[in-house]
């Protein structure tokens, strides 16, 4: 049986236990059916590309309840989303060195980038070290997230090895407390998200020039 045709349903069910376990908010809702819709078109043979992923997953969460565009953890979700596809490369073609650094780097320069303007506008100032804070913590989530959901899995199986992916997830999560308590390290400004608005389509500008 080849294993190309288990793909779909081994990621179709990962994705829903992972819903399942983290439970459906808005966020969650969008990412899961972003990567459901692209893994879809993949597997079918169709051209994908993760822009239209990330339009259809927004246009269905929304038909099936409008008032998701009123949410912020969604809003922020479908913002940061937009800035990793349109941003993460070219400033990763910016940043000299390793191909993975500049990966690093650019992920949570351009998710910032792309939440900077709406963040601003629903606390009416900015953190201006939230850039390389979210630079600090970006390669220790992924590694919490997985460990926690084998975790969860393994734990009524081998509770012994849960408690120990735990303990090492646990790490992972004082790191990130550790870094956020930075913030009172650096200035924080009250700003006009219109200024972030013209900053960023000026980023956009010369990235397509």
């Amino acid at each position: 049986f080849p294993y190309r045709r288990l793909r779909i349903p081994m990621t179709l069910i990962s994705l829903f236990t992972f819903i399942l376990l983290v439970r459906p908010s808005p966020s969650v809702l969008r990412a899961a059916l972003m990567a459901g819709i692209y893994f879809l078109s993949k597997f079918s043979g169709r051209k994908n590309s993760t822009e239209k992923a990330l339009g259809a997953a927004i246009s269905i969460l929304l038909i099936f309840n409008p008032y998701l565009a009123f949410e912020a953890g969604f809003r922020l979700s479908v913002l940061a989303t937009a800035g990793l596809i349109y941003l993460a490369d070219p400033i990763a073609q910016r940043i000299p060195g390793p191909k993975i650094i500049g990966e690093l780097i650019s992920i949570p320069i351009a998710a910032t980038l792309a939440c900077s303007p709406y963040l601003a506008l629903l606390a009416g100032s900015m953190n201006l070290g939230i850039i390389f804070m979210n630079i600090a913590v970006a390669p220790v989530i992924p590694i919490i997230t997985i460990l926690i959901f084998i975790a969860t899995l393994a734990v009524t199986i081998f509770p012994s090895f849960s408690a120990l992916l735990l303990t090492m997830a646990n790490v992972g999560s004082k790191w990130i407390v550790l870094v956020a308590s930075l913030q009172k390290v650096f200035p924080t400004i009250g700003i006009s998200p219109i200024y972030l608005v013209i900053l960023l389509i000026l980023v956009i500008y010369r990235d397509w020039e």
